[in-house]
C-alpha cells in the first residue's frame, strides 16, 4: 500500500486498505480536481450528487469535478481501493471527455488498466521515492488515455431519491444565489426539517453544508483564473465578504487571497 501527494498541483495517487473499515473516515466531500476510484473489494455504494451506485469488486468511479461524492459502507468487510486524482488541467490532451459526467463501470476485463495500478505497486516496492513520483505521474497519465479508449463501457445502474435531485439541480443552478434552507423550504413548498432530513438521509451530509462546499469548490475554480476575493464573494451570491471569507478558510485551511496568491506565484514561474 502506499500514498503519494503533491500538495502544490493536487496530484495524489494512493492504495488503500482497512481490514475493519472505520465507518466514520468515508465522508462526503467536493473537490475540483479529477478523481478515479479502482474498487478491489468490499460491501459498499458510491453516492455521487445523489446518484447511488451499488459497486462490485473491479469497478472503476469516474468522479468530475465539483461533484460531491461519499462511500456508503453496507457493512465492515475489508474495503480495498485505488484513489487518483488530478487536476484537469493536467490531463492528457482529449482525456478531459472521461469526466464529462460520472460514471462507474467493471474492468475486471480490462488487463491493460487492471496492470496499472498492480505496477504502481510494484514500483512502490522497487524505486526510491523519487522515481516512484515520476512513475506514478505517468501511470496516471496512460490510466486516463486508456480510460477514454474505454468510454462506451457500460456503466453501472443506480437509484435515487427524486426530492434529493430536484434539491440538488436547483441548488446547483442556482450557486450564484444566497442559497438557504429556509428558502429552498419555501421554493419546493415543503417543510424546513422534511427538505433537511429527506436530504441528510440521502446524501449523508446537511444541506447547509453542501452549499459551502459546493460554492467553495467554485471560488478556487475563480480564484485560480484570476477573480479577486471581493469579486468571487459577489458571484457567488455572499451579501458580505466575512462570511465568504470565513467559510474559505474554514473549507480551504488558508485565506483567499493566500490561495489566489499561489496561483499566480506558480502562472509566474511557469
Amino acid at each position: 500500500m502506499f500514498i503519494l501527494q503533491n500538495p502544490k498541483d493536487l496530484f495524489y495517487f494512493a492504495h488503500k486498505c482497512e481490514a475493519i473499515p472505520p465507518t466514520d473516515c468515508f465522508y462526503g466531500h467536493t473537490h475540483g480536481h479529477c478523481e478515479v476510484l479502482f474498487f478491489v473489494r468490499g460491501n459498499a455504494s458510491f453516492n455521487i450528487e445523489g446518484k447511488i451506485f451499488k459497486l462490485s469488486p473491479l469497478d472503476i468511479v469516474l468522479i468530475p469535478p465539483r461533484h460531491y461524492h461519499c462511500l456508503i459502507l453496507d457493512d465492515l468487510s475489508p474495503y480495498e481501493r485505488y484513489v487518483l486524482e488530478i487536476p484537469l488541467l493536467r490531463c492528457p490532451p482529449g482525456s478531459d471527455a472521461v469526466f464529462e459526467s460520472p460514471r462507474i463501470f467493471s474492468i475486471a476485463e480490462n488487463k491493460s488498466l487492471i496492470g496499472i495500478f498492480e505496477r504502481a505497486e510494484a514500483y512502490y516496492t522497487l524505486l526510491p521515492p523519487d522515481d516512484f513520483e515520476r512513475s506514478a505521474e505517468l501511470l496516471a497519465e496512460e490510466c486516463l488515455l486508456l480510460l477514454k479508449a474505454d468510454l462506451h463501457a457500460g456503466t453501472t445502474s443506480h437509484s435515487y431519491d427524486p426530492l434529493t435531485l430536484r434539491l440538488l439541480r436547483f441548488i446547483n443552478a442556482n450557486l450564484s444565489e444566497p442559497l438557504s434552507v429556509a428558502g429552498l423550504a419555501e421554493h419546493f413548498f415543503l417543510s424546513k426539517s422534511h427538505i433537511q432530513n429527506v436530504f441528510l438521509r440521502n446524501m449523508r451530509i446537511g444541506i447547509k453544508s453542501y452549499i459551502v462546499q459546493k460554492k467553495m469548490a467554485l471560488a478556487k475554480d475563480l480564484l485560480a483564473h484570476g477573480e479577486q476575493p471581493s469579486e468571487v464573494a459577489a458571484h457567488l451570491g455572499y451579501d458580505d465578504y466575512t462570511t465568504f471569507y470565513k467559510n474559505f478558510k474554514k473549507h480551504c485551511k488558508e485565506s483567499p487571497r493566500t490561495f489566489l496568491g499561489k496561483f499566480r506565484e506558480k502562472a509566474g514561474s511557469a
